[in-house]
């Protein structure tokens, strides 16, 4: 009988979406493999003592939300690590996926895959002990793509523009360091799932070259 040869067939997985290590060994050195166009590439490691809840559905949102005129969302430091660490809270405990975020004086954006009612949910929280004069904020629905990309060199950018550093990793109320870098940034962050569009070699220095650019 004939040998059944092995063909890879190529496909595009985002296994790092997947919530739930378990399947996958518990071993801190795990990676798994992507398979797109007949380039095989290993993603970064699971933390696997770190488990996520599973999203199953739902969509890519940018959020955004600002202050009123002459107004802040966050005060003080305290109130900007506040909102960091109940947003963990969130990528924790509930069906939301966390891809980027940074929170500024005076607004905040975020990058995330959920359900819309979910996402509800996740603002009114995220929302709680900002000011009571903030405006509804805005909710932009996404496709997945290469322009997600985009979507965090905007939010990675924001304290530049703005003139608060020199550079986006001296922002430490942003994802930015675990792109660069994935023991950098919070276990519940998902910087993989946008990174695979810069490929399999050296994405996340690529990465930085893009949002120096």
């Amino acid at each position: 009988a004939a040998k059944r040869k092995n063909k890879s067939v190529p496909f595009l997985v985002f296994p790092f979406l997947v919530s739930d290590p378990k399947p996958f060994g518990r071993s801190i050195g795990l990676s798994f493999a992507v398979e797109h166009e007949n380039v095989t590439c290993v993603s970064t490691p699971i933390r696997p003592t770190n488990r996520l809840p599973r999203v199953l559905e739902g969509r890519w949102f940018h959020v955004m939300n600002h202050a009123p005129v002459g107004e802040s969302l966050f005060s003080t430091e305290d109130a900007a690590d506040r909102f960091v660490i109940n947003l963990g809270k969130i990528a924790t405990e509930r069906p939301v996926v966390v891809h980027a975020y940074c929170a500024m004086g005076n607004h905040y954006h975020l990058l995330v895959r959920t359900t819309e009612s979910e996402l509800r949910r996740a603002i009114r929280f995220l929302e709680a002990e900002l000011t009571e004069e903030i405006g509804a904020p805005r909710v932009l629905p996404l496709e997945v793509g290469r322009h997600l990309l985009g979507v965090t060199r905007y939010i990675h950018r924001n304290p530049v523009e703005a003139g608060l550093v020199d550079r986006p990793e001296e922002w430490r109320w942003s994802s930015y360091r675990g792109y660069l870098d994935y023991w950098e940034g919070p276990f519940w962050l998902r910087s993989s799932a946008v990174l695979g569009w810069l490929g399999c070699l050296a994405p996340r220095a690529l990465y930085r070259r893009y949002v120096d650019d």
